[in-house]
């Protein structure tokens, strides 16, 4: 029996003799996904890439959209999330999201933003179908939400054109 615990951080899975039974298997909870993490502060970026790591995920990282973009676009791991800063200069977190959908909507988005930007951020991601966390959190509170976001299946058609 899967057992997710309120308040981990990770899923346990009881001990097996041999080979777990296939629904243990299911690919949208397995661990290890790759993940590109894109914020400009590198004070918020260290502990989060930190945290992601911990929870056994291939982090890439870059301190600007444009960088984040790059890598992207010419990594050879094929990246299953983007966490990004809503509000970065150069690029913002919302084109960011918006370049890597159209060129894969599969990546699951994850954007971050601050409380005072509020109801105008939240309702931004929304309309574009992206998931959002606001700022206080930790990096563990980061991690359960994208493991939530990674876990959960996707609707089709459930990212608007932009």
């Amino acid at each position: 029996m899967l057992a997710i615990h309120a308040g981990a951080s990770t899923v346990s899975e009881p001990l097996f003799r041999g080979n777990p039974p296939k629904v243990f298997r299911h690919p949208a909870l397995r661990r290890g996904f790759t993940v590109l993490l894109v914020d400009d502060n590198h004070d918020h970026r260290i502990p989060l890439l930190r945290a992601l790591r911990d929870q056994k995920h291939t982090v890439l990282y870059a301190a600007d959209g444009a960088s984040g973009e790059n890598l992207f676009q010419t990594s050879q791991l094929e990246i299953d999330a983007l966490v990004a800063c809503a509000d970065m200069k150069r690029m913002c977190g919302f084109e960011l999201a918006r370049r890597v959908a159209r060129m894969r909507p599969e990546v699951r988005v994850l954007l971050m933003w601050r409380h005072f930007e509020g109801p105008e951020e939240a309702q931004r991601a929304y309309e574009h179908g992206y998931a959002g966390i606001e700022e206080p959190f930790t990096p563990e509170q980061l991690c359960r939400r994208l493991t939530g976001l990674l876990a959960a299946p996707r609707a089709i058609g459930s990212k608007k054109e932009h």
